[in-house]
């Protein structure tokens, strides 16, 4: 299980009604996080760090392939995790997506009136973010989760 899948699974029992989720759950990040960095390594573990880095590697070069198309236009994502959300016109629904397969609007009123339709389990309604601007951010969670990862093997080794 990733970092943001038990951070999600750590918020879940734990937040209250009135709570924040997106402040409860960058949270209970950040205490994964830093418990990562503090616990021993088991050595099986290992290849599973390995393999979670070269993961990441990889999907930085589909987002990087991507951006050189020079993509246009704004997007809809939700929450602090900015997942995007892929809209299905005809059976009126809205789901979590990826970048590539998040529709496009070339102005940004239409994404975020579509911003407005959806939020997420917390409440939190959906916001337009130009393509470009979401690719890097997406790059630049990617990076920290290896720097992170890498951290964690070098003090292993």
């Amino acid at each position: 299980m990733n970092a943001f899948s038990q951070a999600h699974a750590m918020t879940k029992e734990i937040i209250q009604p009135g709570d924040n989720y997106a402040a409860t759950f960058a949270l209970c990040l950040k205490h994964i996080n830093q418990k990562a960095k503090t616990m021993e390594i088991k050595p099986e573990a290992v290849q599973y760090i390995e393999t979670a880095i070269e993961d990441s590697k990889a999907y930085i070069a589909r987002l990087e392939a991507f951006k050189a198309t020079n993509p246009t236009g704004y997007i809809v994502v939700t929450g602090t995790a900015r997942m995007p959300i892929v809209f299905d016109i005809q059976a009126n629904t809205a789901n979590v997506g990826n970048i590539q397969t998040a529709n496009r609007w070339n102005d940004v009123r239409i994404a975020q009136a579509k911003g407005r339709q959806v939020q997420n389990g917390n409440g939190e309604k959906g916001q337009a973010v130009y393509v470009v601007d979401q690719i890097d951010w997406e790059i630049g969670q990617q990076n920290r989760l290896i720097a992170d990862l890498t951290g964690a093997l070098a003090k292993h080794k």
